[in-house]
């Protein structure tokens, strides 16, 4: 788990540096102040297990919609005037 945790950790690491070579100045400066922070106080594995289980989850969600599509009972019907 410790060596995903630490190439997962280098990956965003390195697109921090890679934007920060690529864009403005300040704005990256900014992400790399942050980059930084975020590299000397990681976050706690149950954070990355959390937000990894958000993506997973969402994905499932999606690949269930694309593949059986959006339920009719679940369409919101347009109203036939503006209320005041």
């Amino acid at each position: 788990m410790h060596k995903l945790y630490d190439m997962c950790l280098h990956i965003l690491c390195g697109y921090f540096v890679n934007l920060f070579a690529q864009h403005h100045i300040m704005m990256n400066l900014r992400w790399m102040l942050r980059a930084k922070r975020w590299a000397q106080n990681p976050p706690s594995e149950a954070r990355i297990k959390l937000v990894f289980g958000v993506i997973a989850v969402s994905l499932i969600l999606f690949g269930f919609e694309w593949y059986f599509g959006w339920p009719d009972w679940l369409t919101v019907n347009p109203s036939p005037g503006r209320l005041r």
